[in-house]
């Protein structure tokens, strides 16, 4: 289990996720919800991975064993399969029913982080690209290629808007606390003549919806491709992250050690 932990005070306030709106920001200590430092432990579970059935149970191991936040990858090759534009986004209960899924999070009182690659890796074939995006012309995958980029936020576009109607983010009082962008981008960063350009663009694409909660980047910066900006969280990813908290904290002082 990849397991991100957002260090913060020692005392957990438990927040309802049911109530009618909250407020998530952060500061140099933790991700604070209604202003009050959380520690938060997150632990992955994909959607797709498991039949919707077996949802709640795992979910609630998960919860026994000290996870409060369930954080799970967004994949591209199942909601926009076959071709642009035509997307899938199911809503009967089956294992590619993201909205019920973490609705089923909401029932069960965790948090959220909804993390889109796009490129998940996750041993998950093609990295969960749609294989249409090979077929298209003159395409670049993660670089500022026109049909790539317009490719990208198209997906991430219609995906939040499948969510946000759902009323799933924290400001409507849904369970989602944060959310990534783009994904272990830094080790590839330098076989790009613009790969900071599109570190740059990504976050910008980020800023640019209205959700009302923190972003985060993953291995990205400390030495590992370009950082992203200061208010997009830089959370590390892999072995040496016992030795990238001083240099995290010496390069984002306002934002919390995050892993």
């Amino acid at each position: 289990m990849n397991l991100y932990i957002l260090f913060s005070i020692l005392i957990v306030v438990l927040i309802n996720v049911n109530v009618h709106g909250y407020e998530v920001d952060f500061d140099s200590r933790a991700i604070t919800v209604n202003g009050t430092r959380q520690l938060l432990i997150s632990g992955s579970i994909h959607y797709p991975r498991a039949s919707s059935a077996e949802w709640p149970h795992i979910i609630s191991e998960a919860k026994a064993n000290g996870i409060n936040v369930v954080e799970t990858y967004v994949f591209w090759s199942i909601h926009e399969p076959n071709e642009p534009g035509v997307y899938y986004f199911p809503s009967d209960g089956s294992r590619d029913d993201i909205v019920e899924f973490i609705t089923e999070c909401k029932r069960q009182n965790v948090f959220v982080n909804l993390r889109f690659g796009p490129y998940t890796c996750a041993e998950w074939n093609f990295g969960g690209f749609p294989v249409w995006l090979k077929n298209v012309p003159n395409i670049t995958l993660r670089t500022m290629n026109e049909q790539y980029l317009e490719a990208m936020e198209s997906f991430i576009t219609e995906t939040l808007r499948v969510v946000n109607d759902a009323n799933l983010f924290a400001k409507d009082g849904g369970p989602i606390i944060m959310a990534q962008i783009e994904n272990e981008y830094g080790n590839m960063e330098k076989y790009y003549d613009d790969g900071a350009k599109y570190v740059e663009w990504s976050a910008k694409l980020a800023d640019s919806y209205d959700i009302k909660i923190p972003w985060i980047m993953c291995q990205q910066g400390e030495g590992v491709g370009s950082a992203p900006p200061a208010h997009i969280i830089n959370t590390c990813n892999g072995y040496y992250c016992d030795e990238w908290i001083e240099k995290h904290e010496t390069d984002f002082p306002n934002q919390p050690v995050s892993y």
